[in-house]
């Protein structure tokens, strides 16, 4: 087991974006995000705009799905669990770059 989920972060680590299946109460909803992985912590951060529908979703139903996909080398991973919405303006700018600003 151990071994299956060094695995499982060393792809994802090689994939910086991902799609995040959320439930709205009535469909599924994906959309693209910029995955932040943080193996001590355990987490898979995301910024994400206050204003859009995801975070309403995930505080509604926190459970998510993830998948990861390099087609051209065929390695893919899907990765389910709880989700949660933080302001922590520290990890926020601990996670910020130029990239996440577009």
């Amino acid at each position: 087991m151990a071994d299956d989920t060094q695995r499982v972060w060393e792809l994802m680590e090689k994939f910086s974006i991902c799609m995040m299946s959320t439930w709205n109460g009535s469909e599924l909803r994906v959309r693209p995000m910029a995955a932040n992985l943080d193996r001590e912590r355990k987490e898979i951060c995301f910024l994400t705009d206050m204003r859009w529908h995801a975070d309403d979703e995930i505080i509604k139903y926190p459970k998510l799905a993830l998948s990861f996909a390099d087609n051209g080398a065929q390695k893919y991973v899907a990765v389910s669990g709880r989700g949660a919405i933080t302001n922590d303006r520290a990890r926020i700018k601990e996670l910020f770059s130029l990239p996440a600003k577009a």
